[in-house]
């Protein structure tokens, strides 16, 4: 239980900085570390980021990678990457459009722009979340509802994806 409320408390933060960020912005991937690591491994880094031992902060800390493509198919991606023993978890965040009701594409069709041109289609920024220990958790925030009370998380939310980054961490 402790994981998933600081995975709650990661995706949160993560989201509502994203938020401040604006919208259009590629898929970001995150490494979680340990606030603990991070001050051992990567000092000047820690202090950079207010992180420094007898100072209360979070217990995990989104490190950004690069950015991935704007085309990217979140899940097959995800998949492809596997993480170092020093990263506890990950995180990715990335906008997307959902076509209205659950409907899919006819095969062969550009997912992104068949979504986008489906009536009543939404744009969605979400943030997906796992650690090594299985846990994961998810949050949404529509952009036609873009304030920080109408965010909806939760684990389980993104289960495709959240699955995908728990999996990027198994050895």
């Amino acid at each position: 239980m402790a994981s998933v409320q600081m995975l709650s408390e990661v995706v949160t933060a993560l989201e509502r900085r994203l938020a401040r960020d604006g919208w259009d912005r590629p898929p970001q991937l995150f490494a979680l570390v340990t606030s603990a690591d991070l001050r051992d491994r990567e000092p000047a880094l820690a202090e950079s980021l207010g992180i420094t031992a007898g100072t209360p902060g979070p217990d995990l800390v989104p490190v950004a990678q690069d950015p991935l493509s704007a085309e990217a198919a979140l899940v097959p991606t995800v998949e492809g990457i596997v993480w170092p023993e020093t990263v506890a978890g990950c995180a990715l965040a990335a906008v997307r459009v959902l076509a209205p009701d659950g409907a899919a594409p006819p095969a062969g069709e550009d997912e992104a722009a068949w979504a986008a041109a489906q009536p009543g289609s939404r744009e969605v920024r979400l943030v997906a979340a796992a650690l090594r220990d299985g846990s994961h958790y998810a949050a949404l925030r529509f952009r036609d509802h873009d304030s920080d009370d109408a965010v909806l998380s939760g684990a389980g939310l993104l289960p495709g994806l959240e699955q995908a980054l728990a999996g990027s961490l198994e050895e």
